[in-house]
């Protein structure tokens, strides 16, 4: 036991979600030469490629298993995402000068950011003590929401609402769950939806086009699932994609290689083309191994966030779990309709994520673990 707790701390021992990293990686490798083999388009195979394995920058967040580490990143992301925000904001209003009675879509991946920024400073307002904290974080709340509502992501925005009600439920059971804490946890999710209500009026008020019609529309789509063009689509390029890989059991094992792709007619053209679902692109590329891979590294991140969120009293690890485990679902509603979380810049952002779950994990378990040991040795 005492040789098991000195490797952990040294980060000499690979544990179990080291290694569904590495055997990810590993195939998301074999499907990059696989698509480079079969000859599809070098620029894709290669994008995709990189943007997988920036997972690989996971263990690199990992050799250093701080707290500290992790404080100062997540805040060097707030302010980063603060400024995208900011950016992003600009960059509407001055496209926005050309809209009519809509507002204009600019369509981007900044937004996706949010995923993670949103449930830090939501756990801001609840667990941090110092109210200089907590009035900063809800002002760079408002640009970082704006963005996200503007976006028209609808993907994004049913993970953003889910995630924003996931952290104040953990924020307000960080000890024991009450009827006192279900009542609160109604006022405050009717304080959520009044912020989004007063930041609607405002994008409304600053951008030409009615921020109101457009996000109606938006958001009526949800009433008519089966009848929205973006869903039908959906459906028909998850056809097509399995329609390439019936009849090869390989295929369907270890996917079709990235880079794989197929023609979507338009109006004006006829380009090359990919699914719109981080787990269809997954199944479609790097198979059922690589989707079953993908998705026992969640099940871990949320077994372990859990565990150290649960059996922990340190405040900046309930924090921080808090954030985290809401980010990630967030993340993982999100990327029903989006490959946000597979190939796109920001998975660098998610492989921080998943150390800084697996560096408090280690810290709560270690903590528990020796006192248990020096009491069966008294």
């Amino acid at each position: 036991m005492d040789n098991l707790l000195t490797r952990e701390k040294s980060g000499t021992q690979l544990h179990d979600l080291d290694d569904l990293l590495i055997v990810f990686l590993v195939i998301a490798a074999v499907s990059l030469l696989r698509g480079l083999l079969e000859g599809y388009a070098y620029y894709h195979v290669i994008t995709e490629g990189v943007f997988i394995l920036f997972y690989g920058f996971y263990f690199v967040f990992l050799r250093n298993k701080s707290l500290l580490q992790i404080k100062k990143l997540t805040m060097a992301l707030v302010i980063f995402s603060f400024i995208v925000s900011i950016e992003y904001l600009l960059l509407t209003f001055q496209e926005g000068k050309i809209a009519t009675i809509a507002l204009q879509r600019i369509v981007t991946r900044q937004p996706y950011i949010a995923l993670f920024t949103v449930p830090v400073l939501v756990s801001n307002i609840f667990f941090q003590k110092r109210i200089w904290i907590k009035i900063l974080s809800i002002i760079a709340a408002f640009p970082i929401i704006a963005m996200v509502l503007i976006s028209q992501w609808r993907g994004l925005w049913l993970g953003f609402l889910i995630s924003s009600f996931a952290v104040v439920f953990l924020a307000l059971n960080r000890d024991k769950f009450s009827f006192q804490k279900i009542l609160k946890f109604i006022v405050l999710l009717i304080l959520i939806m009044t912020t989004l209500v007063i930041t609607i009026l405002i994008i409304d008020q600053l951008f030409i086009g009615s921020a109101i019609v457009s996000l109606l529309n938006r958001g009526l789509s949800f009433t008519d699932v089966m009848g929205d063009d973006s869903i039908i689509m959906r459906i028909s390029d998850t056809r097509r994609a399995w329609q390439q890989m019936q009849g090869s059991i390989v295929d369907i094992l270890f996917g079709k290689g990235l880079g794989a792709s197929y023609d979507r007619n338009s109006i004006y053209m006829t380009y090359p083309y990919q699914v719109d679902c981080t787990y269809i692109y997954i199944f479609w590329k790097m198979g059922l191994v690589g989707l079953l891979t993908f998705l026992l590294i969640g099940f871990k991140v949320f077994k372990k966030g859990f565990y150290a969120f649960k059996n922990t009293q340190d405040l900046f690890i309930k924090y921080i779990t808090a954030s985290l485990l809401s980010g990630f679902i967030g993340l993982y509603i999100a990327s029903i309709t989006s490959v946000c979380s597979i190939i796109y810049q920001f998975t660098i952002v998610w492989a921080f994520m998943i150390s800084a779950v697996e560096i408090v994990y280690l810290k709560v378990r270690s903590e528990i673990i020796i006192p248990r040991r020096n009491n069966e040795q008294v």
